[in-house]
């Protein structure tokens, strides 16, 4: 029975272990989805995954973030025998018409024109790839965003500041872009990149508790 005992708090101990021991890799190199982990009290490893991030023929949006969430979180996963990667794709949509990045600050001028004064989607998909059994958790978060009015002065000067170059429909709500913003429907994280709801949905459907993960003795 001490045998037996012992041997039970061994085992128990391993799990407790192994679940401290977990690391946690954002397979991504925005910095506002890792600012919004580090928040969270989660330090992940920053992989960037080699995709090609490419829209196919009559993808729809959810389709298409859905799909490169799971690329993204795979392309590092197939790598990695242990670990919790974590993929996410963030895309603007307006009249069924898909903003990603401008590559140019006629292209940035021409989507800040589009969304001006109206409400678009923005569309967060995530997926968590859980290593060693590949256990995978993929869902798309939507929020509504209603934008100001904006004058082709205030876009002219927006733009000049380059930060709408590396965002999704050519602007930061967490920056300057804040100013374009009137309000929002639904969870203020999907807009920025990473919706911490669906995170936790992830965390939820793989059997890992949160607080668990939580290291909090980093800074």
């Amino acid at each position: 029975v001490q045998y037996l005992g012992r041997s039970f708090i061994n085992i128990c101990l391993q799990k407790v272990i192994m679940m401290n021991s977990i690391e946690i890799i954002l397979a991504s190199g925005s910095p506002r989805r890792k600012e919004i982990l580090n928040n969270l009290k989660l330090y992940p490893r920053i992989i960037q995954p080699d995709i090609d991030e490419s829209h196919k023929p009559n993808e729809k949006p959810h389709a298409l973030v859905h799909r490169l969430s799971y690329e993204k979180s795979y392309a590092v996963a197939k790598n990695l025998d242990q670990g919790l990667i974590i993929g996410s794709d963030t895309i603007v949509v307006i009249d069924n018409q898909i903003l990603t990045q401008p590559k140019t600050t006629a292209e940035a001028k021409a989507m800040l024109t589009a969304i001006s004064g109206r409400t678009h989607q923005v569309l967060t998909g995530m997926t968590l790839i859980y290593q060693p059994n590949h256990e995978v958790f993929t869902q798309v978060a939507m929020t509504n965003v209603i934008m100001n009015p904006l004058t082709d002065a205030w876009i002219d000067n927006y733009v000049a500041t380059g930060e709408p170059m590396d965002k999704a429909g050519a602007y930061g709500i967490q920056g300057i872009g804040a100013t374009l913003v009137n309000r929002i429907d639904g969870e203020y994280n999907t807009v920025v990149g990473l919706s911490v709801q669906t995170l936790m949905d992830g965390f939820r459907s793989l059997n890992l508790n949160y607080f668990d993960l939580i290291k909090q003795d980093r800074a």
